[in-house]
């Protein structure tokens, strides 16, 4: 009786689904598209967990998505963010003023649908190696 009942049920929405697909009316026909993948975020090799010998990090890179990138920031030490400027094509570059001892830099990108990419490093900076500077 089950499979009765099943077999009736497959057998209604596949019509349905025939009717709705032949039908020539398509003013309350929707499709949205979700867009759930983030932006592809590269960055160059400067930009790795470990110990620097300067202040100055300089990091570079490239930032992409099928639907646009909103925005790349990044935050330092858990402080405000800062606004990265891309080129038309997703490059970017940026200069970080690095403090004594650890820095966890935390590198944002969101797309326009509102898919966010992440990349977090953290650097360790001697305080020798900026009294020698």
């Amino acid at each position: 009786m089950r499979l009765s009942h099943l077999i009736r049920t497959m057998t209604f929405v596949a019509t349905a689904l025939v009717v709705a697909a032949c039908s020539d009316d398509r003013s309350d026909m929707a499709i949205a598209i979700i867009d759930g993948t983030p932006p592809l975020l590269t960055t160059d090799s400067n930009f790795t967990d470990g110990y620097s010998t300067t202040a100055d990090l300089f990091v570079s890179g490239q930032v992409q998505d099928s639907n646009g990138v909103k925005s790349l920031t990044y935050t330092l030490n858990e402080e405000s963010a800062h606004t990265v400027e891309v080129d038309t094509e997703g490059y970017f570059k940026d200069r970080i003023l690095l403090a004594s001892g650890s820095n966890t830099i935390l590198l944002e990108a969101i797309d326009n649908a509102g898919n966010i990419m992440r990349s977090t490093k953290t650097i360790y900076v001697e305080n020798n190696y900026l009294e020698s500077a």
